[in-house]
């Protein structure tokens, strides 16, 4: 399930959303954790940051557009929530 974590920068308003994939989910190996960081700005933009470490070699493709990282969190989300 993802975590969130509100908060502020120095860039604006935050919320952060931690994914904690466990070794062997889905198939794949390693732990994979995943953190996307939304920033509201001062200057009123939308700012997205995200990362994946792991602990083995494992495939993993974070979204590249802002459209399909808004549909890879929402479907990662719905999929926690079952």
């Amino acid at each position: 399930m993802w975590q969130a974590q509100p908060g502020t920068s120095a860039d604006g308003q935050t919320l952060t959303l931690t994914y904690l994939s466990k070794d062997g989910e889905e198939g794949y190996p390693g732990n994979l954790t995943v953190k996307v960081v939304y920033t509201l700005t001062n200057d009123d933009a939308l700012k997205i940051d995200y990362s994946a470490t792991t602990d083995k070699a494992t495939p993993s493709t974070l979204p590249t557009t802002p459209t399909s990282i808004w549909a890879w969190v929402r479907v990662r989300i719905f999929w926690a929530m079952w």
